[in-house]
């Protein structure tokens, strides 16, 4: 189960981590997610390596690759 009922479907263009990360803090934002669980969202999926923060996406939000 996500945390936020928001679903992405990520494109070529979106494949770098910080394409991924913009895209999902973006729309966490346009689905009025408070600013404290972006951050929080943020130093998670950027702590460790991109298999990581696609994992962390996917708990967050509904990934479509």
């Amino acid at each position: 189960m996500v945390k936020y009922d928001v679903t992405l479907k990520l494109t070529a263009q979106e494949c770098s981590a910080h394409a991924i990360l913009a895209t999902v803090r973006r729309q966490l934002r346009i689905a009025d997610c408070p600013e404290d669980d972006i951050r929080r969202f943020t130093e998670e999926a950027t702590r460790k390596d991109y298999s990581h923060l696609l994992q962390t996406c996917r708990e967050w939000v509904t990934l479509h690759e």
